[in-house]
């Protein structure tokens, strides 16, 4: 990432052009960012914006947020619990009175994957 940079700054340093676009598996979306979008998810990311809030604003899959904050020396934030305990416990109740999980994951501002593996999880420890 300093290298690329460095020619945002003006310094003209060496760059792997391989490394300039992200490429998608066959029968997928093409979605490529640019250099200068890469530096901006890049950035982003270290001002404090998740994965998922980057995947939702560049349109992509958050492998390749992934891929390029790796390409670029970003080391990644450590993946934090967003649910205590409790919440999911309280969730597990509200589902099995019926509650749906997409619902209950809006209330708590997790995705509803977020919460369906917690319930999954909490099930399996007792």
């Amino acid at each position: 990432m300093v290298e690329a940079l460095s020619i945002v700054s003006g310094e003209v340093g060496p760059i792997d052009r391989s490394k300039l676009m992200v490429r998608p598996k066959a029968g997928e979306k093409q979605t490529k960012l640019t250099v200068f979008d890469e530096l901006t998810l890049c950035s982003s990311y270290q001002a404090g914006s998740s994965v998922r809030e980057l995947v939702d604003r560049f349109g992509v899959h958050r492998t390749t947020v992934s891929g390029c904050l790796k390409r670029h020396g970003v080391g990644t934030r450590p993946n934090v619990r967003k649910l205590t305990d409790g919440q999911v416990k309280r969730a597990a109740a509200q589902n099995t009175d019926g509650a749906s999980i997409a619902s209950l994951a809006r209330e708590l501002g997790v995705d509803p994957e977020t919460l369906r593996k917690e319930l999954k999880r909490s099930k399996r420890s007792g």
